[in-house]
């Protein structure tokens, strides 16, 4: 009996144990997802680049692996022109609602930025958020992209979604007996 009592606290502090551990990230989530953007540039003929962007979330600090609180975008470079395009790591930015800088972008060391005629690039990128308070109701994403030496920028922005229940909650306290109904 002392054993079987033993096993069942032990499973029981195992399942409770993992069950308290964190997600990476905040409770936060931003749309458009994926955010599309066109990029072109007039004066090059075959210039064509569509970008798609999500925020995967904005990542708690960690001081094992060494991160700081960051907001980690993925980015996804399809290019359906005719000349390759040049992905510039200095055109990345991101700007809070209040307009706060973030940290300079953070892309791996071996990132391949340059995307040929039709194929593909996909990074995952990080902005370390600013030592103030920010607003966070809102993030404004600039990248800039060179065709044959054009640099054109573009931009778009997400919008920070609230969950809110489906149902309003209802509460009622009260002593005594009484009759309500409910719709």
């Amino acid at each position: 009996m002392i054993r079987t009592f033993q096993r069942v606290s032990i499973a029981l502090a195992l399942i409770l144990t993992t069950a308290c551990a964190s997600s990476r990230y905040y409770d936060a989530r931003y749309l458009p997802a994926p955010l599309e953007v066109r990029v072109a540039a007039q004066s090059v003929e075959g210039s064509q680049v569509r970008v798609l962007a999500t925020v995967l979330g904005i990542a708690r600090k960690d001081e094992k692996a060494g991160r700081p609180e960051q907001v980690e975008v993925r980015v996804r470079f399809e290019n359906l022109g005719a000349v390759e395009a040049l992905i510039l790591e200095d055109g990345f930015s991101l700007l809070s609602a209040d307009l706060t800088p973030f940290a300079a972008v953070a892309l791996a060391p071996d990132a391949d930025l340059r995307v040929p005629a039709g194929e593909t690039r996909t990074l995952d990128i990080a902005f370390g958020s600013s030592a103030r308070e920010l607003d966070w109701s809102g993030l404004n994403l600039r990248l800039a992209v060179s065709f044959q030496d054009v640099r054109v920028t573009a931009a778009g922005t997400f919008t920070r979604v609230v969950y809110a229940p489906v149902e309003p909650v209802r509460w009622s306290f009260g002593l005594g007996y009484g009759y309500g109904y409910c719709w």
